[in-house]
């Protein structure tokens, strides 16, 4: 049961993660440090520690202010295509270590892809909204990302189950919005040439 719990909680945190990674340690890091929330795999304790909070939100504050600045948006979402799948596997990898060797491989497997397809749709948005010049559009879908974030991030704590079904819901949504951007990007390429 403590497996499927860390499971259920792992699935939306990874999807937030592509949204915002560092919003979504800091949320977990509080709700784990401050006792916020019962019932939190104990697996996850480590993001609980002032070094992880700290450093969570020094980059949060970083993501925050760079995030609502067209050009400068899309070159951290560029070097967090890395990062972001990345610490998603490395946080899974050590909140799943006593479970299954099996449940550890295809938890971290579907967690990092999860943060790579939210993250891909979310910077491949940013580039399309970007390129209209309209800076007030970055500011409010950059509020509306970190709001997400943060929210179903505390939901994932709180109820799990209902929160992986809401994730599996946008994990959709962004494969579509993956798909849309895909054509989108070969009819300019088309028109241009």
């Amino acid at each position: 049961m403590d497996t499927l719990r860390t499971l259920t909680t792992l699935f939306p945190l990874a999807l937030t993660s592509g949204i915002n990674l560092y919003a979504t340690v800091l949320i977990v890091g509080l709700c784990v440090r401050f006792d916020w929330v019962e019932g939190i795999p104990p697996s996850l304790d480590p993001l609980g520690s002032w070094v992880v909070i700290i450093l969570a939100a020094v980059l949060y504050v970083v993501e925050f202010i760079v995030d609502k600045f067209d050009f400068f948006d899309n070159i951290w979402d560029v070097v967090h295509t890395l990062i972001r799948p990345v610490a998603v596997v490395v946080i899974s990898a050590a909140a799943l270590w006593n479970a299954d060797p099996i449940v550890l491989i295809v938890g971290c497997l579907l967690a990092g892809s999860t943060t790579l397809t939210v993250h891909g749709s979310k910077a491949g948005s940013r580039v399309m909204i970007s390129t209209t010049g309209e800076p007030v559009s970055t500011v409010v879908v950059s509020l509306g990302e970190d709001g997400l974030a943060i929210a179903l991030a505390w939901f994932a704590l709180v109820h799990p189950i209902v929160a992986s079904v809401f994730a599996g819901v946008l994990l959709v949504l962004a494969v579509l919005l993956l798909v849309l951007l895909w054509r989108k990007w070969k009819g300019r390429k088309a028109r241009a040439s």
